[in-house]
């Protein structure tokens, strides 16, 4: 194997550095907007839900828990994507050494 910091061997080890870096993003951000979502709605119910009829509260619920995972997927969707890009580039690359 090559020297990892010369080269296109370099640049593949850079990219893994890169993927790593924006799955680690993905990770906390799944984090924070589910545990957000969870929190929000307790505040809700705990501080804001009695100025509002059932069915508001309801709406309201109903609406952080559908839009929480949807971010989530989103989020996931567009890693996925660029995974599968840079993926797709990276054995074309590997290819070209056998």
């Amino acid at each position: 194997m090559k020297d990892q910091g010369n080269g296109e061997w370099g640049q593949r080890a850079g990219s893994m550095v890169h993927v790593l870096h924006g799955l680690k993003i993905r990770i906390g951000a799944t984090l924070s907007l589910l545990v957000g979502g969870f929190v929000g709605i307790i505040l809700y119910l705990a501080f804001w839900a009695g100025r509002f009829t059932w069915y508001q509260d309801v709406a309201v619920v109903l609406s952080v828990i559908l839009i929480v995972p949807l971010s989530v997927i989103l989020l996931w969707i567009s890693w996925g994507l660029g995974m599968r890009r840079r993926m797709t580039d990276w054995f074309d690359s590997v290819d070209r050494f056998d």
